[in-house]
């Protein structure tokens, strides 16, 4: 899955609910935090493509509900906005994906094996203050002793890890950067509403390349839609350039074409369908 929730399992989830595909006037008047606003899927892709009208989305998770440890596909960024209830978020360094015995020999996205998931579980679990406080690396021994039971190796490698958590409140906005091996569990007291996106710009778009060049040996979506992220994007003009020089800032270009080609920069392009805070 793509998203930063990937891997929901509980029933009456809203997962990763396509706004643009399933609501698209809800996205008059939306405003990307500019922080996230560079996406070449949107700024490059055609109308339709891969991945174009994927985000932002939805998710709705009802008290206690969680997502799996996982890491995003497409090796996307992902940004995600918590409107209502809480969620807490539980990351490891990218780096440590071998001691969470990362399996990624079938696919780009890793799977993890049950004793990971168990350690996941039982932190997932364990409360915020413990994990925060001085103790907090002996709550990490304990899951990982408990997780790996009779596995001294893997109980070994999950100690070496480095967890970092956090949690959401309303008004809260995260970042996850790509590659990055995440958790989450939204609160128990109420649903968890949130607003997401996965996105691509110039830090991650060699990446995400490859990801498309791998899915295209057997998906021919993937494939166009690597072409198009590799195909030359037109000098951008300043605006007293001409009519068709890009738009001044707050003013949009007269053409889809335009505002597609002016978003483009040297740091990849911003959202051309929504209104994009300064």
């Amino acid at each position: 899955a793509g998203s930063g929730e990937a891997g929901a399992q509980d029933l009456g989830y809203l997962f990763d609910w396509s706004l643009p595909l399933n609501a698209p006037a809800l996205l008059e008047g939306l405003r990307v935090p500019r922080f996230f606003a560079s996406d070449l899927l949107q700024a490059r892709l055609p109308p339709g493509a891969l991945y174009r009208e994927s985000w932002p989305s939805l998710f709705l998770g009802p008290p206690g509900s969680s997502c799996a440890l996982h890491v995003d596909t497409l090796a996307s960024h992902f940004w995600c906005a918590l409107l209502q209830g809480a969620k807490r978020w539980l990351f490891f360094p990218r780096d440590q994906l071998p001691l969470l015995g990362a399996d990624l020999e079938a696919s780009p996205d890793p799977a993890f094996p049950p004793a990971t998931e168990r350690f996941v579980d039982v932190l997932q679990g364990a409360p915020l203050e413990e994990l925060l406080g001085p103790e907090g690396r002996e709550v990490v021994v304990r899951a990982a002793e408990e997780a790996a039971a009779g596995d001294e190796a893997t109980a070994a490698d999950l100690r070496r890890t480095i967890p970092i958590v956090c949690e959401l409140g309303p008004g809260d906005a995260l970042f996850v950067p790509a590659g990055t091996p995440h958790a989450v569990r939204n609160g128990a007291l109420g649903p968890a509403l949130s607003l997401s996106a996965n996105y691509v710009d110039a830090t991650n778009a060699e990446e995400a390349l490859r990801e498309l060049d791998l899915a295209g040996l057997t998906d021919p979506l993937a494939g166009e839609a690597a072409a198009a992220l590799r195909r030359p994007r037109r000098k951008r003009r300043r605006p007293s350039e001409g009519a068709e020089g890009c738009p001044a800032p707050g003013r949009p270009a007269e053409a889809s074409e335009s505002a597609e080609s002016c978003a483009l920069d040297d740091h990849g392009g911003s959202w051309p369908l929504f209104d994009i805070s300064e």
